[in-house]
């Protein structure tokens, strides 16, 4: 369901439709063919971007951001689209609430109706959710880590394959949006909020940083994940060696008193006693041994 706000008394308050003068409206992407007071199809083109960008025509602006969301195994991005012209600016996204949400938190901190001061405003308030969200994924990786040093046969492929697709798409949409607010604070028609949108840039470095030592912690996760493997495949091989050791005397016997000659010790009444006595006596000994040697 669409919202709409206008410019009240200092703040913004939400009202039944999109004003005629200076207004914010909230529509979700879904919604782009339910109104007429926007070119349906320029909106619907520029939504199609699949990267963070921003672009300057001659009767409006727009943002798109690609901002990561939740959905850690799939690596999908969340699509917002903040359309400005001379009547105002509308947001278009995947998640109409959340963004409604995210003006609500500085709805009242508007001295005028300025679009440059709106957008300085609402992308700081977006950007503040996301030391949150990254705080998240970094505690989601170390749950997984933990799970790697914990088991002795580590199974959680899927998940490190998950999370290194998410950091990915993190860094590139940080780097992306860097691009942006480089742009942002060089525009002439934003340069009432310049000095909110220098904050924002330096903000975003941090983020970008941020997500530049997710990147390295999820290489550290990868890196513990195939020392486990390592580690649990050197068990097996220590296991099967020290087995193979264990049978090399017997088999020794085996072929000793396998041969076709006169063996003058099978002619005693307890001659088939002594190849059984020397075989449990080797197994006992290379037992004892081995464990001695913490062979096995």
């Amino acid at each position: 369901m669409a919202k709409f706000f206008c410019f009240d008394d200092g703040s913004l308050k939400e009202c039944d439709n999109y004003p005629e003068s200076y207004g914010v409206g909230v529509i979700g992407l879904g919604e782009v063919e339910s109104y007429d007071f926007y070119d349906k199809e320029e909106i619907l083109k520029i939504s199609s971007t699949k990267y963070t960008s921003y672009e300057r025509r001659e009767n409006f602006q727009y943002i798109v951001l690609n901002t990561p969301n939740s959905k850690i195994e799939t690596g999908v991005t969340g699509k917002i689209v903040i359309y400005c012209n001379m009547r105002g600016v509308l947001l278009f996204g995947d998640n109409p609430n959340e963004l409604s949400g995210v003006i609500g938190d500085f709805s009242d901190k508007l001295s005028a109706p300025d679009t440059a001061h709106f957008l300085a405003c609402f992308i700081s308030a977006l950007l503040s959710h996301d030391y949150i969200y990254m705080e998240g994924v970094e505690k989601d990786m170390g749950k997984v880590e933990t799970e790697i040093i914990s088991s002795h046969t580590p199974n959680c492929p899927d998940k490190i394959n998950g999370y290194r697709r998410k950091v990915s798409v993190i860094k590139r949409y940080y780097e992306q949006l860097f691009e942006v607010c480089e742009v942002l604070c060089e525009e002439e028609w934003l340069s009432s909020a310049c000095a909110e949108f220098q904050k924002i840039k330096e903000k975003v470095k941090r983020l970008r940083e941020d997500s530049m030592y997710l990147r390295d912690y999820m290489s550290q996760v990868r890196e513990a994940y195939q020392q486990a493997i390592d580690l649990s495949l050197n068990s097996v091989m220590k296991f099967l060696t020290a087995i193979t050791l264990l049978f090399c005397p017997l088999t020794f016997l085996v072929g000793w008193y396998g041969m076709n000659f006169f063996m003058p010790e099978t002619e005693l009444s307890f001659g088939y006693a002594i190849p059984i006595v020397v075989a449990i006596a080797v197994v006992v000994v290379s037992i004892v041994l081995f464990k001695k040697k913490k062979w096995m």
